[in-house]
């Protein structure tokens, strides 16, 4: 019993499954999650070692080599990149696709704990965590109109820990505020006078503060858990510390030093519209889910509200997921949009509203079963999920319009009764609908089972256009049988033309009949107008993702090297006096430290401004220029830094550091003359000064001092100690111990310091030392244990990717790449090579699959080979669509044409399958050919048009994140429509020439093998 057989006999059952198919969809609707765009970063693990006051070489000598050597003993390491700069090591690792980043990061602590013992002794312990490659924050909180201290401590303390506990959270980083400390100042003076060293100060007042558990004691029938109390908590208790008992004179801490409650030195800088905040930083994993995480930091702020600081209230400096539900209602709208244009485009085809009611009824129960079977296997509702099930809203009535004019067709030619036609009609046509439904579904399977860049962005609209058309399949073979057998009257009549369809097929008729007469000629200029796209195609250029406008832009201003953060907070200012007078920014913030200083502010929506995005970045450009010694980049989102923003990113490789520092210079001018590209940098910034203790050792050991514990005394004085921290009101406070402010910023009242040595006297540090300034790195970067320079630049609003990085070789190339040195590309770059080439073995994959399907339809060789002629006439309509239009050619624009070779083929089956059945009905070549062409017309038109008017909406979309999609709608309706106009053409004129072929084959064999007709046909 055929599916359509059992639907009309079993209504009610079909009707319950139809049903059922609405009842799971939306169940599994309201529990898939909500993002963005679906995770498309390499498994990445970012291990980071901090050890304070440690130079780039030190770092790289000391910690990145000897973490470098140990990474290659793991498995599934693509590439690792190091930074070694002031105090921190910082290496980024990267694995294959389908890795668990978790498993691979025990691995590595494995690792490292075994080499733990060849680490700097005073480095902190490392960290390693599962990276985002984003650098977008999921959300910025502000806590404002309290006081600092306070906000700081209730931040730390409170909030940031309840938010680190929330599923996908990578980090929270808190920017601005003020830290309390106890500040013990020593002076220098005095502890040469005691004859006492620093040092021995901290190690002191580190035995002062203890907390011992004494024991049980046992008295009488009592028994008591003893503690021996010796926590410090005050700023008395700890200047009342002894330091000395000599013949009960006692030293106290505070003979010697200043011990008060102080305010760390500010080392970060947030403010709101001008006016200082505290602001947390909320990363998430590239697995996170922001809209789920933003709702759990709001329920947070929710419960903690009646606990937070005197004046103090919470204001959202960013939250991303308002950008992503505009993105994403931006993208229903135009899916409700194109179902109601594909209904009218339905009626006016069929001018019954009870047959248009059934087939447009395919398309919501289509898409909302589709929402089960997505969250069955774990996709999100993201754009390109939800651009899927858009694209498919015109291609889900194909079949069922396939069905009921086959059935219609039984009803009125053969004049059978409503439920004979419905069977009949609705099984004859069951194996050609599954075929042209598998074609569209056969371009997206190499996609989904492949590993890599391109199942990571477009998996997704994979899924979801496969189970709409499996779904759409379903409604088709059993709900529209069922329905017509009930709905069905004598008087219906849907293939009534009207005038217009009639002159419409008259002119077709004239064309195509002409175009027989004139085959060779039409092929020729087929094939002449292929190679002209291929060669338009060449000029397109090409970008990774087309920029989306989320309505935020950021300033970075980049500090040179050695800046401290009165710079930045110099720097901070004058961006935030430029940025009062920009009319479109409704709202700012600024966030800095000694690295960058970033001004982030809102223009609104775009449907809300006149300005355009492109506009407003050239507007701050010119706006914020000619600001001395910052490097100045303008980016359209909100960051929090100049990690991961820029548009282009361009490698040299090198040992030789001063070999890399003359050639990237020299590139770096070159690339700034480049037409198109804008914000030009490298990483290879400025030398940072530094001052470094020549340790005379003969005269180190005459005084009995090692070189050690010089090295260790120095950087004590210096950078401070923390030996202890003590508790108050359920904060801990460190207490830091350090030279007094005067001798920590003068090198020569750092060198008249003295040492304490062990016999009781002091040997002052120039005695043992020599003090230079020199000029040292201010970071070393590197690709898997390689020195690299990265060179930066951003596209301008007609630029393109792939035109740009041609240009940039093309530069270096007239340059004369030096032996030893090496490029490549990386950032969006690489990624759109990557994914470019994934794309490309994706196309012919789904061509071969396409075939392999046609040959089991039609049993034959020759006539799936015709078929397939009508995919170079999709990608050359989509080509001429893009050159005329001025785009280039992106991720999203690709995967469109390949969305076209799925659904173009469907057009050249109909009109194949119905020349071959006139041709075994007994007409000759020429009536078979014109029959078909004028007979198969109307629901070609038909099914075209439905899936051109379904994507009109998405291609015209000025809504949030329509940028993603616009590109990708336009090469379909271009393409689709070129190719329906020159398929119902060139393809009559191919299946002519090939029986030209056949035919001159025959006679050939006949001259040669006459009377043997047997092994004539066979061999023909």
């Amino acid at each position: 019993m055929s599916l359509s057989n059992f639907s009309i006999k079993k209504p009610a059952t079909t009707t319950m499954i139809m049903i059922a198919m609405i009842f799971f969809g939306y169940l599994g609707l309201t529990k898939m999650p909500v993002e963005m765009m679906p995770s498309t970063s390499y498994p990445m693990a970012s291990i980071s070692i901090k050890w304070d006051g440690a130079t780039p070489d030190d770092v790289n000598d000391m910690i990145t080599k000897k973490i470098e050597d140990i990474l290659p003993n793991i498995d599934g390491i693509t590439e690792y990149n190091s930074t070694s700069e002031v105090g921190e090591s910082t290496i980024d690792v990267k694995f294959d696709y389908g890795t668990d980043v978790e498993t691979k990061i025990t691995l590595i602590q494995n690792e490292i704990n075994q080499i733990s013992g060849k680490l700097p002794d005073d480095a902190d312990e490392p960290v390693i965590r599962e990276q985002s490659t984003s650098g977008i924050p999921a959300m910025v909180l502000m806590l404002v109109g309290g006081d600092p201290m306070e906000m700081r401590t209730y931040a730390n303390a409170t909030v940031k820990p309840l938010i680190e506990r929330i599923d996908g959270v990578s980090q929270v980083l808190i920017r601005g505020g003020q830290e309390q400390e106890v500040l013990v100042e020593v002076d220098p003076e005095k502890l040469d006078n005691y004859n006492i060293g620093i040092e021995e100060i901290s190690s002191i007042i580190s035995d002062a503060n203890v907390n011992i558990p004494g024991g049980t004691l046992m008295e009488g029938e009592k028994e008591y858990i003893i503690k021996v109390e010796g926590e410090l908590s005050t700023v008395e208790e700890i200047s009342d510390i002894v330091l000395k008992n000599s013949n009960g004179k006692l030293l106290k801490l505070k003979d010697v030093a200043d011990v008060k409650m102080s305010i760390k030195d500010k080392d970060t800088i947030f403010r709101n519209s001008g006016k200082d905040a505290l602001a947390l930083i909320i990363t998430k994993t590239d697995n996170g889910n922001s809209v789920e995480i933003v709702n759990s930091i709001k329920k947070v702020l929710k419960n903690v509200e009646g606990s937070m600081p005197i004046n103090t209230e919470t204001k959202i400096a960013h939250d991303s997921s308002v950008t992503i539900l505009n993105s994403i209602s931006s993208v229903k709208e135009s899916a409700y949009t194109g179902i109601i244009l594909v209904s009218i485009i339905l009626f006016l085809f069929l001018k019954n509203i009870s047959v248009t009611m059934i087939v447009a009824m395919s398309i919501p129960t289509s898409i909302i079963f589709t929402f089960f079977l997505l969250n069955a296997m774990g996709v999100s509702i993201n754009i390109i999920s939800l651009m899927g099930l858009s694209l498919g809203v015109g291609m889900l009535v194909d079949d069922s319009v396939v069905v009921i004019d086959n059935i219609f067709r039984r009803f009125t030619e053969f004049k059978e009764n409503k439920l004979i036609a419905s069977e009949k009609g609705a099984s004859e046509v069951t194996l050609p609908v599954i075929t042209s439904s598998l074609t569209t579904m056969a371009v997206f399977l190499p996609m989904v089972f492949q590993e890599g860049i391109v199942k990571k962005q477009f998996g997704d609209m994979s899924y979801s256009i496969s189970f709409c058309l499996t779904a759409s399949l379903i409604v088709a073979v059993m709900f529209v049988p069922m329905m017509c057998s009930k709905v069905l009257k004598k008087n219906t009549d849907i293939a009534h033309e009207g005038s217009l369809m009639k002159f419409v097929k008259q002119k077709y008729k004239d064309v195509l009949k002409l175009a027989l007469r004139r085959r060779f000629l039409v092929v020729t200029g087929a094939i002449i107008m292929f190679i002209a796209s291929i060669f338009m195609s060449k000029t397109l250029g090409g970008r990774f993702l087309p920029t989306q406008d989320s309505g935020d832009f950021a300033v970075i201003a980049s500090l040179p090297s050695g800046a401290d953060i009165k710079m930045a907070d110099r720097i901070a200012g004058i961006l935030e006096e430029r940025a009062k007078d920009l009319n479109y920014a409704t709202n700012y913030s600024i966030m800095g430290d000694t690295e960058d200083v970033v001004l982030n502010l809102s223009a609104g929506l775009k449907t809300t401004r006149e300005e355009s995005m492109y506009d407003i970045m050239s507007d701050l450009r010119n706006k914020f220029q000619g600001i001395p010694d910052v490097t100045i980049t303008v980016v359209p989102d909100f960051v929090r830094g100049s990690s991961d923003v820029n548009d282009l990113e361009f490698n040299l490789y090198s040992d030789n550091e001063k070999q890399l520092e003359v050639i990237s210079d020299e590139l770096k001018e070159k690339i700034s003359e480049i037409p198109g590209l804008t914000d030009v940098s490298t990483s290879l910034e400025g030398g940072k000064p530094e001052g470094r203790f020549i340790i005379d050792r003969e005269k180190a050991k005459y005084y009995g001092v090692s070189v050690s514990d010089i090295a260790s005394m120095i950087e004590t004085q210096i950078n401070g100690d923390v030996p202890i921290t003590i508790n108050s009101d359920n904060d801990e406070i460190d207490v830091t111990v350090q030279l007094k402010k005067e001798y920590r910023e003068s090198s020569k009242l750092l060198l008249d310091s003295r040492i304490a040595l062990d016999n009781g006297k002091s040997v002052r540090i120039s005695d043992v030392a020599d003090y230079v300034l020199v000029e040292g790195p201010s970071k070393i970067e590197k690709k898997d244990k390689k020195r690299k320079v990265t060179l930066y630049a951003n596209l301008e609003k007609n630029a393109n990717l792939q035109s740009a990085e041609a240009s940039i070789i093309s530069e270096l190339n007239k340059i004369g790449l030096p032996d030893g040195v090496t490029y490549s590309s990386s950032g969006n770059n690489k990624d759109m090579g990557a994914i470019f080439k994934q794309l490309a073995s994706t196309f012919v994959v789904a061509v071969f699959l396409i075939y392999f399907i046609l040959v089991w339809q039609f049993e034959s060789f020759v006539f799936p080979l015709i078929i397939l002629f009508s995919i170079p006439l999709s990608t050359m309509g989509a080509i001429f669509g893009l050159y005329f239009a001025g785009k280039s050619l992106d991720a999203m624009v690709f995967v469109g044409i390949i969305l076209l070779i799925g659904i173009v083929v469907n057009n050249a089956i109909v009109l194949i399958d119905f020349i071959n059945q006139r041709i075994d009905a007994g007409d000759n070549i020429s009536r078979a050919v014109m029959t078909s062409g004028v007979t198969r017309l109307r629901p070609i038109l038909m099914t075209t048009m439905t899936t051109v008017l379904g994507m009109v909406p998405l291609a015209i979309s000025n809504g949030e994140g329509a940028e993603m999609y616009n590109g990708m709608a336009f090469v379909v309706i271009f393409g689709l429509s070129f190719a329906t106009i020159l398929t119902l053409i060139l393809i009559p004129c191919i299946y002519y020439i090939v029986e030209d072929i056949r035919e001159y084959f025959i006679a050939a064999w006949r001259k040669k093998y006459p009377g043997n007709t047997e092994i004539e046909n066979e061999t023909v």
